[in-house]
């Protein structure tokens, strides 16, 4: 008898991966009403904002921890490169991969502020106000290096 009540069932692709948070959408389209969606509570809908926030958090404390994994990773390896190429002063390899590290950072950081200047002139408020800060910072420390070279 529910089949006769019942026009049509669509079903969505699944959301969300092979994760746990996968959902899937089915709208049920009755006879002479359409689509019917009953609307939520108001603590249904808290329980949904609640669980969103917890999601996000989640999710940011898991790239804070990648983040800070592949940070000490990187540290590491460069502070290893760096004692051999100090320890060891005939060590052309490890003097050579130094020098090749400096010179990846430079460019990346030269990388860095030219994409910075180009957000800023492009009209970006967030990133003018980002350039004027490591503008600054940047005449600060040209301006302690000079006066430690005066003195």
């Amino acid at each position: 008898m529910l089949n006769d009540f019942i026009e049509k069932v669509v079903i969505h692709e699944a959301e969300g991966g092979r994760t746990k948070d996968r959902t899937q959408q089915v709208d049920i389209y009755f006879n002479f009403i359409g689509n019917f969606v009953l609307p939520l509570s108001e603590d249904e809908v808290e329980a949904l904002q609640s669980e969103e926030a917890r999601r996000a958090e989640e999710i940011a404390e898991r790239k804070r921890k990648s983040s800070k994994k592949s940070t000490q990773k990187r540290n590491q390896k460069r502070a290893e490169i760096k004692a051999k190429a100090e320890a060891g002063a005939g060590d052309q390899e490890a003097q050579s991969q130094l020098a090749e590290r400096k010179q990846y950072q430079v460019r990346a950081t030269v990388k860095s502020y030219r994409k910075m200047r180009d957000d800023a002139l492009s009209g970006d408020p967030i990133a003018k106000v980002r350039y004027e800060k490591t503008l600054a910072m940047r005449r600060e420390a040209y301006h302690s290096k000079k006066s430690e070279q005066t003195a």
